[in-house]
């Protein structure tokens, strides 16, 4: 745009600014409302010559305005014209311009087509050239190798031979059998066409290859057997190489396995002799793989491996099963697991099953007793045997199942495949389908068995240790009844409580059966003898105990520790002065109905050995008879039934321990990690669907089988074996709990009832004078006056309130619980002592009702102390259970509370106490006190 346009266009801009035509138009309009306001309320005449005027001078004004705005526009319109023309004559140099840049444009489109189409035109002839120069150069490499592996074969150089035959196979396919080369490359000394002096000479060093691999085979000469088995591939027989190493591996494998079934035919009698075979295969067979998979991967690449891993399972599958055969036949072993199916177990029925008549002759029983005794040591061998061999089966699985995915194409690293070769190997098979089931067998049949001798020679551990410790407490206690709630209380309680030799009979044979069912990593066989050991603990072992129990009669005057047993454990020297002092004894202690006084527990003051024994004894006796009639006597009754009742409720808690222990101990000592653990059943359902009878299209074939997580089946394993304990004491606890409630309700309720009913007084009326507690005695007598009048003379006497009631309670609680303590399994005795104190909380709680308007101030504290000292005594083994008299210390508090101020303060939220009292419950409280 020129400088005269822009300057005319800021100068109309500029007149624009200038006359601002609408705020003029604006204030003419007012000017026009203002006349027409006017003229409407104009009154006279002589305003309209002003008026008018006004109007005038208004109309020249607007005239004048139109007038300016019209001019400006007019001026706007010829300079906006003025600048579009001068606008085109410069776009018409710039079209000029344009259509010269359009011109240089085409020529030049046209020229780089030109150079595209030369440099096409060069390409094509460079790749000509090329492509010529590389057949010229095959053809010369071809002709050049046929020379060279002419001449290497004259001189038997089959290295060099091999590499020129590979050197023209790597040739591009066509070359050989190219008219041209036909024409060009035979000559005088080769006559034949390339592609048969090749194919001629192919054939011809296989057979010289195989030939010399198979003489160094038989000579075992490694060098040349790696020399020849590198040429296969060479000469494109791969297939034939791996062939043919193949062959030579499974020779040696096959060689080794007969020399080693030769070297122990004459050794019959060394044990495990036959899993040590198959430990001595696999172990050569690894050695092989490693050794020989390195070979194969340098030559022949590492995707060809298994395929020799195939051909060596096969022959690992017949030696196996040679191995296993030979055991069979030699040891008899179908006639063996057929001899223990038909065995009934006479003896483990007859146990059971006490109620069947005992018709069959101790003759009979004693023959057949020789006959399986015989036999167990023998299936103790078999399960050896066999669990060793299925053992190193899976070691040897794992690690072919390692060497396999690491020379597969698997991507996954993380997760290994199962191999064909191991999953329709027919060992592999038998293993699962024979060996498992005569393993589990044999096994199942060495537990019942064993339990059955355990029966017959069962002894229960004596309890004398138990009661020695029992007798020492009870000598402390009555010499001093504080030592009642002494720390020595933990002393009582027994690490090992006598059980019955059942229980150690088992766990030891539980224990190898444990051991060598895991030792065979087959999940089927772990499996399966959970399941039977689980049938044979929970029927077999736990009907004995509980037939051992029902035929026990305990009645109210059983006892655990007697006179007898106390004889037992402290004999004196002199046996003769021992029986003529306990005759003498017996004679005095008398009572004065004539009824003999029995020794007490409670008034015994034994020592621990010797001629102590004797003072002791004596001490007690004279203790007893010096007039301490509270006391009751708890060394009469029987002690034949109520101590085997005992023993066999330990056993029972005992053996549930040991299973926990066990399975720890197992899987502590097992070696899971070094064993392949697979899931049987996936494995059993792809064999059931597929024939077997073509195995070779079965090992090509994938069936995308994984190997499961260690950590995963070691945790499966675990939960199996956990099951063992967890259902034995599932089972139990019905039984001990019953078992503890016959004891309860049959021996100690009746003593308990007696001892809590006559730990209290019949009532607290009671004063206290330096702080002792008197009690109010009224005495009436009579007297005769001079005049034979009888007179009532009524006198009240305080007499000193002893703690004969607590001393008698602590004693007597302490003749009757510790025996059981000393003796009981713990878990067991807790539960003897919940019982007791369920029992024990009824009684009291009525005794101290009855107490009503017999309590008084002085009272209600010896009341709180007695009943604290009841509760300490009955739960000094158990001290949750003091939470169970809540009710019962409740009571007490509100009977020792003055008035209703301090009740009030008791009630109070902010106090901390929980109240179980009711308030008719809390009322009758109160009126156990006297005003």
């Amino acid at each position: 745009m020129s400088k005269l346009a822009i300057n005319e266009l800021q100068n109309g801009s500029s007149l624009n600014n200038d006359f601002d035509f609408d705020s003029q138009m604006e204030t003419l309009s007012n000017k026009i409302k203002s006349l027409q306001s006017s003229l409407n309320t104009s009154s006279n005449i002589k305003q309209f010559p002003d008026i008018l005027n006004d109007i005038n001078t208004t109309q020249h004004d607007i005239n004048l305005t139109l007038q300016n705005y019209a001019t400006e526009n007019i001026f706007q319109q010829q300079s906006t014209i003025r600048s579009l023309e001068i606008s085109r004559v410069e776009l018409s140099s710039t079209l000029n311009q344009s259509r010269s840049l359009k011109s240089i444009m085409e020529n030049a489109n046209s020229l780089s087509y030109k150079i595209t189409e030369n440099v096409r035109i060069l390409d094509s002839e460079k790749v000509q050239l090329i492509k010529l120069k590389t057949f010229v150069d095959n053809v010369k490499t071809l002709k050049t190798e046929l020379n060279n592996t002419h001449s290497a074969i004259e001189r038997k150089d089959w290295l060099s031979a091999s590499k020129s035959i590979f050197t023209i196979r790597e040739l591009p396919d066509g070359l050989i059998t190219d008219p041209y080369v036909e024409f060009k490359v035979p000559t005088s000394t080769l006559e034949d066409l390339p592609k048969d002096l090749l194919n001629r000479w192919i054939n011809e060093l296989e057979q010289i290859f195989v030939e010399n691999f198979n003489n160094a085979a038989v000579k075992k000469d490694v060098p040349q057997l790696t020399y020849f088995f590198q040429l296969f591939p060479l000469i494109g027989k791969q297939e034939i190489g791996l062939k043919c190493y193949s062959n030579f591996i499974c020779g040696i494998i096959s060689e080794q396995s007969r020399n080693i079934i030769r070297s122990v035919q004459n050794n019959q009698s060394k044990t495990n002799i036959y899993a040590q075979l198959l430990f001595t295969l696999y172990q050569t067979l690894s050695v092989i793989i490693n050794q020989h998979s390195k070979v194969i991967k340098s030559y022949y690449g590492k995707d060809v491996v298994p395929s020799i891993l195939k051909d060596i399972q096969v022959e690992c599958d017949l030696q196996s099963n040679l191995i296993f055969e030979t055991y069979s036949d030699v040891k008899h072993l179908e006639r063996t697991i057929s001899e223990l199916k038909q065995y009934s177990y006479p003896i483990l029925i007859k146990e059971i099953y006490r109620n069947v008549a005992e018709s069959e002759s101790e003759e009979e029983e004693d023959e057949q007793e020789i006959v399986a005794s015989a036999e167990l040591k023998e299936i103790s061998q078999v399960t050896d045997e066999l669990s060793a061999m299925m053992s190193h089966w899976s070691m040897y699985s794992k690690f072919f199942v390692v060497v396999w995915n690491e020379y597969s194409n698997s991507n996954n690293l993380e997760e290994k495949i199962y191999p064909n070769p191991l999953l329709f190997s027919s060992f592999g098979i038998k293993v699962h389908d024979k060996l498992v089931s005569h393993f589990d067998t044999s096994c199942t049949y060495i537990i019942r068995r064993t339990l059955e001798k355990a029966c017959t020679i069962e002894s229960l551990n004596s309890p004398e240790s138990n009661f020695s410790t029992c007798l020492k407490f009870l000598t402390q206690v009555y010499k001093n009844t504080n030592n009642s709630l002494s720390n020595s209380l933990l002393t009582l309680i027994p690490e090992d409580p006598p059980i019955s030799s059942l229980a150690d009979d088992m766990v030891i044979v539980l224990n190898t059966i444990f051991l060598e069912v895991l030792a065979t990593g087959e999940l089927a066989s772990i499996k399966n003898m959970i399941s039977n050991i689980k049938r044979i603990l929970l029927n077999d072992f736990l009907n004995i105990i509980k037939q051992r129990l029902s035929s026990l009669s305990l009645r109210t005057n059983s006892n655990l520790l007697t006179k007898e047993t106390i004889q037992s454990i402290y004999k004196p020297n002199d046996q003769h002065s021992y029986n003529k002092e306990i005759k003498n004894i017996s004679s005095d202690s008398r009572s004065r109905s004539g009824t003999p006084n029995a020794i007490n527990v409670s008034a015994s003051d034994i020592a621990n050995t010797g001629a102590m024994f004797m003072r002791g004894l004596n001490a007690a006796i004279s203790y007893t008879v010096s007039g301490d009639s509270d006391t009751e006597s708890y060394l009469i009754g029987d002690d034949k039934d109520i101590k085997p009742f005992i023993i066999y409720l330990n056993t029972l808690q005992a053996m549930g321990t040991y299973l926990d222990k066990l399975v720890e101990s197992c899987m502590k000592s097992s070696n899971l990690k070094s064993l392949l653990i697979m899931n049987d059943q996936e494995l059993i359902n792809i064999r059931k669907t597929i024939s077997l009878s073509d195995t070779n299209k079965l090992l090509n074939k994938d069936f995308d089988v994984h190997v499961p997580d260690e950590s995963i089946m070691f945790e499966k394993i675990q939960g199996l074996l956990g099951s063992v304990p967890t259902a034995f004491k599932e089972r139990t606890d019905s039984i001990i709990n019953n078992s503890v409630k016959i004891l309860f309700e049959k021996v100690l309720k009746s003593r308990i009832t007696k001892l809590v009913n006559s730990s209290l007084n019949s009532n607290y009326l009671l004063t206290m004078e330096d702080g002792q507690y008197f009690r109010q005695e009224i005495n009436n007598n009579i007297n005769n006056n001079a005049n034979g009048v009888n007179n009532n003379l009524n006198r009240t006497t305080k007499v000193l309130e002893n703690d004969s009631n607590m001393t008698a309670f602590i004693k007597n609680w302490n003749s009757i619980i510790i025996p059981f303590v000393t003796t009981l399994s713990n878990p067991v005795f807790n539960k003897l002592i919940v019982k007791i104190i369920e029992m024990a909380i009824v009684l009291l709680e009525n005794k101290i009702w009855q107490l009503e308007k017999k309590v008084s101030s002085a009272g209600s504290t010896k009341l709180e102390q007695d009943v604290s000292t009841i509760i300490s005594e009955l739960c000094k083994f158990n001290y949750g259970l003091r939470s169970e008299f809540v009710k019962i210390t409740q009571i007490v508090l509100v009977v020792g509370l003055e008035d209703e101020e301090e009740m009030a303060i008791f009630e109070d939220a902010e106090s901390g106490i929980e109240w179980v009292l009711t308030p008719s419950e809390k009322s009758r409280a109160r009126k156990l006190r006297t005003v």
